[in-house]
């Protein structure tokens, strides 16, 4: 009777169970139906807000959709929400739907689709290095036309961000071939121009040796922008040889127009320049090689176009003349001033009086003085020179770094640039010594810079403390691994050697290029051996084609050019500017290779020079091509 109790129990329980299960599975099954109802309902709404264009409405009912759906499910109606959103600019409820997508629950068309999303957003935030992966793993096979769009426009924008221009070009002319939307089209090669007009010269004529045929052409169109054009019929008869030589092109009206309407590059070559130079006075011998340059560079002048007549204007010592000097050559029928040279006689042009004409100043003005506009400076500046001096010695590794000068106005402005500049990157001064520039023996400056008397000093001490004789070894500081060394070549000579006697054999010796005369002096130079300085193509790199212009110079001016040779380069460069001009102006990034430097505008109408750099070998300036510590 027990055991049939039992069994009748265990069947009671098991159809009880059983029931339940059913019960649930009914249940379950309601529950199911009755959300694929509510979803079914809830994406009919959607669409119908799509359709309106009510994204956010949308976008909100795909993420009720999505709290509904099974765990496979999820992903495909967040990524339907983050679109939306994107649509809206709601770029932060994008990214909110995007981290909560389950990756692995997406089909390959689906996956390509968030990745684009997520690029999207990260353009957005302007995280560009974070696009990067995106743009490099995107499947374009299974992206469609529209897709491929806004991968190529997001991709232009992001190589534009991180300096990587050739990948932008290269996005932009790929879209360019793409766009069917007029206004879409005319933006694109907006952009692609903007981008074209700020690359370099080097760079663009790289880009014209490559294979890639469609980047040869629009970087011929940009070359044909940087010619100087004497008037608006030369630009378009330019512009339409560039179309008739590719006929391929797709370019627009719109842009045609705008290279035609906003080019600014029209030079009127001027036929009579006025040279504005103190021939008599402290300045004078300077003032004569300056001139002679100029003529010489005239003579020797092969471009047709540019052959003015030069007319001299004595500025004398006294520099409130400049004035009086200014309108006369005015009134003379000048179209083009080249000078003054003297730093308060160009304060006084441009603060007091009426720049009719484009002026080429022989020096610059104090930074606070705002520039007119028909003021272009130009010079041999020493503190583009220190400035330099601090990126060399960063570049090569050299972050601690003592600075040796002399009393005077002129070492004081060219030692605090370098420090400004050197610990603006990162480097850092461990002191700064002067010395007397009358002194033949400079060994208690060393020696107090390289902390050799401290040394001296605590070996004293320790011998009077023992009152026993013990060896010693004088030793300098440790952490210094350069010197800025301002100083003349007769200086430089005596100061060289005496760092290697006080156990700086191994320190790098860094300077300007008031180290070297400018003419070589090979026994007398071999005691700067290893110093490392900064100077002008002129001087460091001359070629053969500049030896008849040499021999001009030397004829002309005699031991003045041997004094002031790099004046030379000054004078040359400032003949054939006006012809540069317009273009550095016009054209962002650009430059000209003259003999005082590569020049290009900055900030106030300044011409910078960037130097090259040489390094004394055998009693000899060396060009350096690379880095050398």
């Amino acid at each position: 009777m027990i055991m049939n109790k039992n069994k009748t129990l265990t069947l009671s329980y098991s159809i009880a169970a059983l029931t339940c299960l059913l019960m649930l599975n009914s249940c379950t099954s309601n529950i199911t139906r009755d959300n694929n109802k509510q979803i079914a309902i809830k994406t009919s709404q959607a669409q119908q807000w799509i359709y309106a264009s009510q994204y956010e409405q949308a976008a909100q009912l795909y993420l009720q959709i999505v709290e509904l759906s099974e765990a496979q499910d999820k992903a495909t109606y967040l990524l339907k929400a983050a679109e939306l959103y994107q649509k809206i600019e709601q770029y932060d409820s994008a990214m909110k739907a995007l981290r909560r997508v389950n990756i692995k629950a997406l089909q390959a068309q689906q996956y390509n689709r968030y990745q684009l999303a997520m690029l999207t957003n990260y353009a957005h935030f302007e995280q560009w290095s974070s696009t990067l992966p995106f743009i490099d793993s995107l499947n374009t096979a299974r992206l469609d036309n529209s897709q491929q769009q806004q991968l190529l426009e997001i991709s232009a924008i992001s190589y534009t961000a991180l300096g990587k221009q050739q990948l932008a070009v290269d996005a932009h002319l790929q879209l360019n071939e793409m766009l069917q939307d007029k206004s879409a089209f005319e933006k694109n090669q907006l952009a692609l121009w903007q981008l074209l007009t700020n690359i370099t010269d080097p760079e663009l004529n790289a880009w014209l040796q490559t294979e890639n045929s469609t980047l040869v052409a629009w970087t011929a169109l940009a070359k044909t922008q940087r010619i100087s054009y004497e008037n608006q019929q030369q630009l378009k008869a330019s512009l339409d040889q560039w179309r008739n030589h590719y006929p391929n092109q797709l370019i627009s009206n719109a842009l045609i127009q705008k290279i035609i309407s906003e080019y600014t590059n029209y030079f009127v070559i001027p036929e009579k320049i006025a040279v504005l130079l103190p021939m008599s006075g402290p300045y004078s011998k300077i003032a004569n090689v300056i001139y002679a340059a100029i003529l010489s560079a005239k003579e020797l002048n092969d471009d047709s176009r540019y052959n003015p007549d030069i007319v001299l204007y004595d500025t004398g010592a006294q520099a409130e003349d400049i004035l009086k000097h200014y309108q006369l050559a005015v009134s003379e029928g000048a179209q083009y001033v080249i000078g003054p040279l003297d730093k308060q006689a160009v304060e006084i042009l441009a603060t007091q009086g009426e720049i009719s004409l484009p002026t080429l100043t022989l020096n610059y003005l104090p930074q606070h003085i705002l520039t007119p506009n028909n003021i272009y400076q130009f010079g041999l500046l020493p503190e583009d020179e220190a400035n330099q001096v601090a990126d060399r010695m960063i570049q090569s590794g050299h972050k601690q770094a003592l600075i040796l000068s002399a009393h005077g106005a002129w070492e004081e402005r060219l030692s605090q640039t370098f420090f400004e500049r050197y610990e603006e990157l990162g480097g850092q001064v461990l002191d700064t010594q002067l010395y007397t520039a009358a002194d033949v023996d400079f060994s208690e400056t060393l020696k107090t810079v390289l902390l050799i008397s401290e040394s001296e000093q605590r070996y004293q001490r320790l011998r009077s403390a023992l009152a026993v004789k013990i060896k010693h070894q004088p030793r300098r500081r440790q952490d210094v691994q350069a010197i800025f060394l301002i100083a003349p070549p007769q200086i430089a000579r005596l100061i060289r050697p005496q760092i290697n006697y006080h156990f700086g054999t191994d320190l790098s010796v860094f300077s300007t290029s008031h180290i070297f005369s400018g003419t070589e002096n090979i026994t007398k130079d071999r005691d700067i051996n290893g110093v490392m300085y900064c100077d002008i193509p002129w001087i460091l790199t001359p070629k053969l084609d500049d030896a008849m212009l040499r021999e001009l110079l030397e004829i002309e001016t005699g031991r003045d050019y041997k004094d002031h040779p790099r004046f030379a380069a000054l004078g040359i460069d400032a003949y054939n500017l006006p012809m540069q001009i317009t273009t550095l102006l016009s054209i962002q990034n650009s430059s000209y290779s003259g003999l005082a430097g590569q020049l290009s505008m900055r900030d106030n109408n300044r011409l910078y020079r960037e130097l090259l750099w040489g390094k004394f070998i055998n009693g000899r300036p060396r060009h350096l091509k690379n880095l050398t510590r």
